[in-house]
């Protein structure tokens, strides 16, 4: 009984050490970044359906998008909220509202929203998220609606 018992100490024991080279290794990746999953996921641009994000750049002083009105009618562009977030684990969140804007947007036209003053420098260099609100209505109407969408670039 001791032979078996001594190759299964000297058997787990074996692997128990590769697994744990294995496991420091893997630490050693993350810690360094090169794990990171923001690094590795393209820049993109989003928005609710009846609109399109035809460009977008997000600078260190706050995000620049393009987008395009394809509802088929004009609109009123009411109020405007952008939320930045540095990381997708990062739960800290800066919002900025700017209030009314009241631009009026025509049928398939493209508009530019700017916005400054966010303070995006100590994350130039990263990749960021940054989600947006935009309410507006349609011109003949009285009725608010709202729509959303997310741009996620490097802040630069």
């Amino acid at each position: 009984m001791k032979r078996k018992a001594q190759a299964a100490l000297e058997f787990l024991m074996t692997y128990g050490w590769a697994f744990l080279v294995i496991l420091v290794m893997i630490g050693a990746l993350a810690y360094f970044g090169v794990l990171n999953p923001t690094k590795l996921l393209p820049e993109r641009c989003t928005v609710t359906a009846g609109f399109q994000c035809e460009e977008f750049v997000i600078g260190v002083d706050g995000p620049t998008l393009v987008l395009q009105n394809g509802l088929g009618s004009a609109i009123n562009v009411k109020i405007l909220n952008f939320t930045a977030t540095s990381s997708l684990e990062d739960a800290d969140n800066m919002t900025i509202d700017r209030g009314t804007v009241d631009v009026v947007v025509s049928a398939d036209d493209t508009f530019t929203i700017v916005f400054t003053g966010m303070g995006l420098g100590d994350l130039e260099g990263e990749k960021t998220r940054v989600s947006f609100e935009i309410e507006y209505v349609p011109v003949g109407k009285n009725l608010a609606k709202k729509i959303s969408g997310e741009a996620f670039g490097l802040v630069g």
